[in-house]
């Protein structure tokens, strides 16, 4: 018998899950940043995990890098190895979904 998993959405906002679980973020450019700082918030909250995948390493993301693990999150450099799983995973628009990168993270999410 398969449990019905019905998502709990927030009341008055548009397609907004009350549970986010863990999210992993792909790519450390302005969006990802954007989207990394938006969910740090929500961390111990709506978020249980995040983890962002961040590409090559240099001083400004290391520096950018240090704030967010203060708050609770991951931040990897230097790997395209996703290992999950994550509830969502939402990759930054410069990386092609053809790309290794965004397929490991693929089969790592739900």
């Amino acid at each position: 018998m398969v449990a019905n998993t019905v998502q709990q959405m927030i009341e008055g906002r548009k397609q907004a899950p009350a549970q986010l679980g863990r999210v992993a973020v792909l790519g450390l450019g302005k969006s990802g940043c954007a989207v990394a700082e938006y969910l740090v918030p929500l961390l111990g909250g709506r978020l249980d995990q995040l983890t962002v995948y961040a590409g090559p390493s240099n001083a400004d993301a290391q520096a950018w890098a240090e704030g967010v693990r203060r708050a609770g999150a991951q931040v990897l450099f230097d790997t395209e190895e996703v290992v999950g799983p994550f509830e969502l995973c939402i990759a930054s628009p410069g990386i092609s979904q053809f790309s290794p990168f965004y397929q490991a993270a693929k089969r790592a999410s739900g």
